[in-house]
Formats: C-alpha cells, sequence, structure tokens
C-alpha cells in the first residue's frame, strides 16, 4: 500500500539529547509503521532512519552519523527511550560514549563521534528475537521467521519493550546504569480471526500481549555495568510499567512504583533503604535540586500511559478520579503528612440495562473496532484506572443516545476529543460491545473467547442457521 502518503512512522516523540562537548543533537527515532513489514515495504529495505539514532550538527541541523538498531522493524521496536552521554574508560581508552536501552532490550554503548559500537550490546531483558548484535556491521543476528512470514510467531520483548520512555540513569560514581526493565512478549499473527478482548487488529496485523514466560508481566530495576555489559544487581517489582530512576552523587537510587511505593535503594547493592506510600502508581522519574543549600527530591505521581492497552496485565487496582495525582517533594527535615488516597480494588461496578438486546454481529464489529477507544479506554474496556474512565461503570455509556453524543461532541476539558469520522453505525458497534463487556463482569454474558468463535463461525458456514439459506444474526 501507499502508506507513504499517511505516514510510515519513524517519529521523534522521546530521546531528543544534546551534546555539549561535540555540539550535537542526538534523535531516537521511532517504529516503522504499520508493523508488518510487508504492507509498508513489500520490496525490502531497511527503512531508514527508523528504529535507531540519529546525530546532528547543533547549529546546522547537518547530518553526522545514524545507527539503527532494528533495520526493517517488525515490531513496534523504537529507539525513542532517553538517551545517556557520558565519558568512561573502556579497554584503558577513554571514550565519549553514548549509552541506550531502547526497546528491544539490548544495551548499546555507542561511539558518540562515529555512531559505531564500542562493545558487544548485552541483554537486559528475556530476548528471543535476536541471538546477539555483530559488533562489526552494527546489525542485529535475527532467528527464523521472527517477522511471521512463515506464519505466527510469538516475540520477546514485546511492543512496550524491554525499556520504555520511563528513563534509566547513570552514575559516574558507580559507573553503572539504573534501568526500568519490564517483560512481556507479544504474539504477531496476520490471521485476523485471532482477534479478541485482549488483542488488536493493526493495520491487518492481530498483535496478543503474551505473559507466558518466567518474570512476565513484572518489572525489575536493574543496574548495568556498561563496560563488562552485564547486569550486577536486580530487584524485582511485583508489578509492570514501573517509573524512571535517578542516581544521586549520595550513593542513592531513587523509583517510583506501579503500586505507588517511592522507594530509595543503595546504588551499589540495591538495598532498599527507605520506601514512601504515594497513594497512587507513578511512572515519572524523580529528579533533585537545591534551594539556599537545601536538597530536595520532587516526583510526579500519576497513572496512565500504554497500560490501557494492556490493561488485563497492568491494571493494579487504581480507579479512575479516585486518586489524586500530584507533585510530591521531599527533604531530609521534612515533616507534613500526606492526607490517605483511597486504596487499590479490583471490584468493578459496572452498569446494565436489562431491556437492551445487543445484536451478536454489532458485538463482533464493536470488539473489532474498539482498538479507536483502548488506549484511553483500555483492552477490552476493561479499565486499568488511567487516562481515561471504565466505561463498563460509566452512565453515559449506559445508553446509546448519551455515548453518541459523547462520542460526537468529545468533552476536551476532560482529554476526550471527539470522533467526528465514526459512522453511526461504528459508534452502535462501539455500544453495543461496552454494554456486552458490562454483562460478562456481572456474570450475565459468557466471556467471549476467539477459539470457540472460530469453530462457531465454522459451523454456520457449514449449516445455514435459517430458513432463507444464511447466516443468522443472533441476538443476546
Amino acid at each position: 500500500g501507499e502508506y507513504w502518503k499517511t505516514g510510515t512512522g519513524g517519529t521523534v516523540w522521546a530521546g531528543i539529547t544534546f551534546d555539549p562537548e561535540l555540539n550535537q543533537v542526538y534523535l531516537g527515532v521511532g517504529n516503522a509503521g504499520p508493523y508488518d513489514p510487508e504492507k509498508r515495504s513489500p520490496g525490502g529495505g531497511d527503512n531508514l532512519f527508523t528504529s535507531g539514532i540519529v546525530a546532528l550538527n547543533a547549529d546546522t541541523g547537518e547530518y553526522v552519523w545514524h545507527y539503527q538498531q532494528n533495520p526493517r522493524d517488525s515490531w513496534d521496536y523504537k529507539a525513542t527511550p532517553n538517551i545517556v552521554t557520558a565519558n568512561m574508560k573502556i579497554e584503558g581508552q577513554d571514550r565519549q560514549v553514548i549509552l541506550h536501552a531502547p526497546t528491544n532490550g539490548f544495551f548499546y554503548v555507542i561511539d558518540r563521534k562515529t555512531g559505531k559500537l564500542i562493545n558487544q550490546p548485552g541483554k537486559t531483558t528475556f530476548i528471543n528475537w535476536a541471538d546477539s548484535i555483530d559488533v562489526e556491521t552494527g546489525r542485529p543476528v535475527e532467528r527464523e521467521n521472527v517477522r511471521y512470514e512463515k506464519g505466527a510467531t510469538e516475540i520477546w520483548p514485546g511492543t512496550n519493550g524491554g525499556h520504555n520512555w520511563q528513563a534509566m540513569s547513570y552514575s559516574p560514581r558507580s559507573g553503572l546504569v539504573y534501568i526500568p526493565v519490564q517483560q512481556m512478549g507479544t504474539r504477531f499473527s496476520r490471521d485476523q480471526s485471532e482477534q479478541s478482548d485482549t488483542a488488536f487488529n493493526v493495520m491487518g496485523l492481530v498483535i496478543t500481549p503474551l505473559v507466558k514466560q518466567p518474570g512476565d508481566g513484572k518489572g525489575t530495576l536493574v543496574a548495568w555495568d556498561p563496560v563488562a555489559q552485564k547486569e550486577v544487581w536486580s530487584v524485582q517489582h511485583d508489578h509492570y510499567w514501573n517509573g524512571g530512576t535517578m542516581a544521586t552523587a549520595g550513593g542513592l537510587v531513587f523509583q517510583g512504583t506501579a503500586d505507588g511505593k517511592f522507594n530509595a535503594y543503595d546504588a551499589k547493592d540495591g538495598k532498599e533503604l527507605w520506601s514512601f506510600d504515594a497513594g497512587l502508581g507513578i511512572m515519572a522519574a524523580p529528579m533533585s535540586y537545591s534551594i539556599g543549600g537545601k536538597q530536595y527530591v520532587a516526583v510526579l505521581v500519576g497513572w496512565g500511559g500504554t497500560v490501557a492497552a494492556i490493561s488485563d496485565v497492568a491494571d493494579v487496582g487504581w480507579k479512575y478520579g479516585a486518586q489524586p495525582r500530584r507533585l510530591l517533594v521531599f527533604a531530609l527535615d521534612g515533616k507534613e503528612k500526606l492526607p490517605p488516597s483511597p486504596p487499590r480494588t479490583d471490584k468493578v461496578d459496572a452498569l446494565d440495562d436489562p431491556d437492551l438486546v445487543l445484536d451478536e454481529a454489532d458485538v463482533a464489529a464493536g470488539r473489532a473496532l474498539h482498538l479507536v477507544c483502548a488506549s484511553c479506554h483500555g483492552a477490552g474496556f476493561r479499565s486499568a484506572g488511567a487516562p481515561g474512565p471504565d466505561l463498563r461503570e460509566s452512565a453515559i455509556a449506559l445508553r446509546l443516545d448519551t455515548f453518541t453524543q459523547m462520542v460526537r461532541e468529545g468533552r476536551m476539558e476532560k482529554g476526550m476529543p471527539n470522533y467526528t469520522w465514526l459512522s453511526e453505525d461504528q459508534i452502535r458497534y462501539l455500544h453495543s460491545y461496552v454494554r456486552a463487556r458490562a454483562r460478562e463482569s456481572l456474570g450475565l454474558r459468557e466471556t467471549y473467547d476467539p477459539a470457540t468463535a472460530r469453530k462457531q463461525a465454522a459451523a454456520k458456514e457449514a449449516k445455514p442457521q435459517n430458513e432463507e439459506g444464511g447466516p443468522a444474526r443472533i441476538t443476546y
């Protein structure tokens, strides 16, 4: 397809770093799109400069060098996680380097002058898409069928990556990098029948989050030695999608977690030295500053982001609007007490209209379409507490007319855009799917299973379901 007309990825939305020593700007470039390389570039090619780092002259914008970490990306891998510049001694030589842990799971040490690899990249998490990175060429040594050319394939790390936009930090004193690592896989399939409540059809490619390997669905604070390219210590968290890190000159590492803890660790060995209950999940990296000789540590407390798309894994019990988002600031002599927040809960107060008759064709169409809503309201309309409310509990989503008005007009002051491009039929499909999911949570309806649905569809094709000889439209 002519995807260049609508865009083929390569966005630079994070990972922009200025290097005052070399007067260069480094751009972390996003993934190629659509994910399926056969759709965007069936003739082959590396899709420069996606999934890599580009160095530019800071004064003129002139190209200096590039290093592509994932040529012909096929898995939503991106180089947008933060780029750290450092000066360190490697094999007896002083080197000006970039330290980078992109979403593909490897850790890279790159020469800032040339863009060449300095040592063999290490694996910060479970990786099965490649065996290693060739130091001479810089290209990954990929495994068979990783681009699903022979059928569906399961890849680690998945589309959310082994490390995402939550910032890592480097301590010149310890020589270690502190990375908020996470682990989950993704199944990639061109078979449209694999779509489910938690699997999305992304321009013809069905992607399903996977929790199968030991450590899946968890996050880990990893202290990484960039010279030896190995883990020195780690602290595993109970949940996925934790906050960025901050290393201090005093030998501490701070990080917030998905379950609302703000922790301080010993930078040498990872021993927990202090913990504070912030009352809501933390994604941001902390910062430190001083005023009048007094040091402060600050962190933004708030929950959201990609957790909505993987809500069945990343839901830790936060409720939309229940726990306050806030900026917390700490000092050694701080004495203020934080007001308590409502506790986490798994309870869903779903609403239902018992008089509403659902058309199963509409429900199925809504399931296929709901990707447009999932980034805020959750996969399968199961909210993880942010960025948007759980529509199963929404009185607005109970009735088709009020649901239609909200979708059509939006509510920008609350962050809800308008979807004027959706047809009346499409809005009805989405409404039917919301209502079906609400009934499932209330135990009034069986949960959708794609394997069962495929068998039922095959049976209907083999045997007509109505007097006219065609498949019947089923109501529930």
